[in-house]
């Protein structure tokens, strides 16, 4: 072991390791495999660590074995942590640095590696020494050292920002920055480079650390930005971006005098040479649109700069390649599996009126239509999708006013015959859609031609073409002369040759779908004839997209699908591909989520089909729960993936909410319910959530079957109500609503215990779907046990009409007014502090039944007569209200 920093290797402990380390690079697989096999085995003693450190910093070996050393001891760091003592740390800490001295740059490259990760491991306050070690190693007047010790600064500050800034009140910030400006200047790129990048980590900070140096940081800034070096300009454009977007009250005033000077600074960088540096340009504009204080320095420049933006909006070489553009028929080849993204069943949340939706999915269709920006692989943050997001920022912060620059422009780009400008400026046309209001005055010229372009021979013009008609989609589905061409020329791209022109189709046709969701029926059949090939044509990637525009279509059209010609050629395409399906694929999610919307969609015309459907997925809930319980009971099993357990549970939950009653016979002599038990305890709060939503429909279509498990199931109810997770909590107080609407008295004995847990969720600010569903339950509780309901009703009576008022009419709101009224026939002294607003809520409800009119009439009745003359002074500042119950309810 080491002592006193010290130690002394076992000489034939360090010549097998340093054979393992040279033969681990060895071109023979057999020596490296054998290798790998033995250092495996070494990494099982913490000594060996030792050795590591020991061979990375001996001069005298060779670099490279002294890298594969250095690389070894980073990852057992980063992943052993625990395996490090105190005498060991204390060894590698002492010694680590002695490497950074070494000529070879891969050498020091890797300790620079290791010593920030040995940091972000313990933590800056358990070896805060290395700062100052470190600074006072890029001080030396030996060059290489100072390189290595500014890298190695460098890559500690953008691992561990956050924590030095915490650190005794930036101490070490102060350190770090304070010796960087003074490297601004250093004849080496290298130095100057990783010096800076190492200050500029801590601009978004306010640690008093920066902000003691942050004048003559931005004076340090200004002067860097004549250096030639393309690194350096990268890295003053990025902390030029991080200054303007910082909240530090200083920073814009500094800035403020030399705004012009920055703002010609960067037009130049945006449009280097040097893709980088040009990026982190881009990235400077979106920071001054959000800044209200420096927005209008762009006004000036307006003309100037979108010029630029939408060069850089092109596909560049790379982006072209990528693409494959010279191959454009490719809608036969099979899709390879890592270019299919992972399925996972669709968050389903219970009650009002978003039944099938949770409030963190408003946005979904904003994400899915937002293949915006981007080349095909998603994923890398590219000049063109930065600079299509700049215009679509611009366009939502200055609107219509950037119109007269942007169209002559666009027009200029469509004429030419280049398809790369006509592309980027299609792309720009869909960027500003929701910004500038105005184009609509342009798209009855416009939208035709870009019709025109859905047929270009180049796909990724047709595909740009499809994503900005879908932007366009409110204004052309409300227009008659539009709506048919361009529905028609999307179908056409949807059964298109290129993969990726159909995924942007389909994109486009699910916004179109949404937006004109009263026009589909006139075009159900041609619509349908175009999906039936697309689901025989596409590949796996595209099915499962094209899986959820057919559900789209299936779900706005309704009760249309129940139609023979429409229904069963599309059930037989359906059922084909759920066929050729194994129960551990994960495309059976997708297909579940469209049989499902049919199921819902055409209700009990579902039934010729239903059996093997449900048979199934109870077959697949069965086997994950009983693998489960035997985990659970000791047996060295592999636990399930539970995503399959939840399409299970939420495949179920939509057939027996489509056919409700008419399921019973399937259902009824099933462990369905024993099956639920479980999953309503599971660990995984995506298990429970999709397990209330079945206990929910069960309870609503089949309660009978609920009714013998009663004892058993409302302890989890009530413990499900009072859960801090939304998703579960939601779905439990729906199903316990339904519950009660249908086994009424039967419950009586269990009710108390939910109100006060409901009453509580009233008071949910986080989501409007809880607060929802909970009071659509205490009502319906009401008609389980008015009297238990009526005496409680002081709790909670104001906060329920409150919510109600804003609630759309629907069944539920039906159940929860009636459940209500029967608690205010008993208690209507309860009533008399938020009279008002119950009448409010009353006077919105649209369309009550006739028996809750009724009895709304008799109970404002009761009340009008309970008061006397003091039933005009109540209503003397609501005239509107006084008069619309009147003539409502003959009062």
């Amino acid at each position: 072991m080491a002592e006193n920093n010290e130690f002394a290797p076992e000489q034939g402990m360090l010549q097998e390791i340093l054979t393992i380390l040279e033969n681990s690079q060895s071109p023979d697989k057999n020596v490296i495999d054998q290798s790998q096999a033995r250092l495996r085995q070494l990494n099982l003693y913490p000594e060996f660590n030792l050795y590591l450190c020991y061979i990375l910093v001996s001069p005298s070996l060779a670099s490279h074995t002294r890298s594969s050393a250095g690389i070894i001891l980073k990852n057992n760091i980063q992943w052993s942590p625990s395996t490090f003592n105190h005498a060991i740390v204390n060894y590698i800490q002492c010694n680590v640095f002695k490497a950074l001295h070494e000529p070879a740059v891969l050498v020091r490259r890797i300790t620079a590696n290791l010593i920030s990760t040995l940091i972000n491991s313990l933590e800056i306050q358990s070896w805060p020494e290395a700062v100052p070690t470190l600074i006072a190693m890029a001080r030396t007047q030996e060059e290489h050292v100072s390189m290595g010790a500014w890298l190695t600064l460098s890559d500690i500050c953008e691992d561990t920002a956050p924590d030095m800034c915490g650190y005794q009140n930036g101490v070490l910030v102060d350190q770090i920055v304070t010796a960087a400006i003074e490297f601004f200047d250093h004849s080496n790129l290298e130095i100057r480079t990783h010096a800076l990048n190492a200050s500029i980590q801590f601009i978004p900070s306010a640690s008093p650390g920066f902000i003691n140096n942050l004048e003559i940081f931005v004076q340090g800034i200004f002067k860097l930005a004549s250096d030639e070096a393309p690194a350096v300009r990268q890295h003053v454009c990025t902390a030029l971006v991080s200054l303007v977007e910082t909240k530090l009250e200083r920073t814009i005033p500094m800035l403020l005098p030399e705004m012009d000077a920055i703002i010609k600074f960067m037009l130049q960088c945006t449009q280097d040479d040097d893709e980088m540096v040009s990026l982190e340009a881009c990235e400077f504009w979106l920071a001054m649109v959000e800044q209200e204080a420096v927005r209008e320095y762009l006004v000036p420049v307006m003309n100037e700069l979108l010029p630029v933006l939408l060069r850089l909006a092109q596909l560049s070489d790379l982006e072209l390649i990528a693409l494959k553009v010279d191959v454009d028929d490719d809608a036969h080849e099979e899709d390879q599996a890592q270019d299919i993204r992972p399925v996972v069943p669709k968050d389903h949340q219970r009650g009002s009126d978003r039944k099938h939706q949770s409030e963190s999915s408003d946005n979904d269709d904003d994400d899915e239509e937002d293949e915006d920006f981007e080349d095909e692989d998603g994923t890398d943050w590219t000049i063109r999708k930065c600079a299509a997001l700049t215009i679509d920022v611009l366009a939502s912060n200055f609107g219509d006013g950037l119109l007269a620059l942007l169209v002559p422009l666009l027009q200029e780009m469509l004429t030419t015959a280049d398809w790369l400008l006509q592309e980027a400026a299609i792309l720009a046309m869909g960027a500003i859609s929701m910004g500038c209001d105005g184009m609509d005055a342009h798209l009855p010229q416009v939208i035709p031609l870009l019709v025109n372009y859905t047929k270009h021979p180049m796909f990724p013009l047709r595909k740009i073409t499809c994503w900005t008609l879908g932007r366009y989609a409110r204004f052309i589905a409300s227009s008659d002369e539009l709506f048919p061409p361009v529905l028609e020329h999307l179908l056409e791209r949807l059964v298109d040759g290129n993969k990726i022109v159909q995924r942007a189709a389909c994109v486009a046709l699910a916004r179109l779908f949404d937006q004109g969701a009263s026009r589909l029926e006139d075009y159900a059949t041609p619509i349908l004839q175009t999906l039936l090939v697309a689901l025989d044509r596409y590949q796996r990637k595209n099915y499962i997209m094209l899986c959820e525009v057919v559900s789209s279509f299936v779900e706005f059209v309704g009760p249309v699908m129940e139609k023979p010609e429409y229904l069963q050629p599309l059930m037989s395409a359906l059922m084909k591909r759920w066929n050729s399906l194994a129960s551990d694929d994960r495309e059976l999610f997708a297909v579940h989520e469209v049989l499902s919307c049919v199921c819902t969609s055409v209700e009990t015309e579902f039934l010729p089909y239903v059996a093997p459907l449900f048979q199934r997925a109870l077959e697949i809930l069965h086997e994950n729960v009983r693998i489960e319980m035997a985990r659970t009971a000791g047996q060295d099993v592999e636990l399930p993936d539970k995503e399959f357990t939840i399409s299970a549970l939420d495949f179920i939950s939509g057939l027996i909410e489509g056919l409700q009653e008419t399921i019973e016979p399937l259902v009824k002599d099933t462990p369905l319910i024993e099956l639920l038990l479980h999953c309503l305890q599971h660990n995984r709060i995506d298990v429970r959530q999709s397990a209330f939503a079945v206990f929910g429909d069960v309870s609503k279509s089949l309660y009978h079957l609920i009714e013998p498990y009663i004892e058993h199931v409302y302890p989890l109810l009530e413990d499900a109500i009072s859960c801090p997770e939304p998703a579960v909590c939601n779905n439990a107080i729906w199903a316990a609503g339904e519950l009660a609407l249908h086994l009424k008295e039967k419950l009586a004995a269990n009710i108390p215990a939910l109100i006060g847990p409901l009453v509580v969720a009233l008071d949910n600010v986080e989501s409007e779907t809880l607060a929802e569903n909970a009071a659509m339950t205490l009502g319906r509780l009401a008609i389980a046990t008015p009297e238990v309901i009526a005496q409680s009703l002081p709790t909670f009576f104001k906060k329920w009409c409150i919510i109600l008022r804003q609630v759309e009419d629907n069944d539920e709101k039906e159940s929860a007014f009636s459940g209500i009224c029967n608690a205010l026939e008993i208690n209507p002294q309860a009533a008399l502090p938020a009279f008002l607003l119950f009448c409010d809520a009353v006077n919105r409800f649209r369309e009550p039944s006739e028996e809750l009119i009724q009895r709304f009439g008799t109970i404002l009745r009761g009340f009008k007569s309970a008061v006397g003359p003091s039933w005009d002074v109540m209503f003397r500042d609501y005239p509107q209200l006084h008069q619309s119950l009147t003539e409502k309810f003959q009062l």
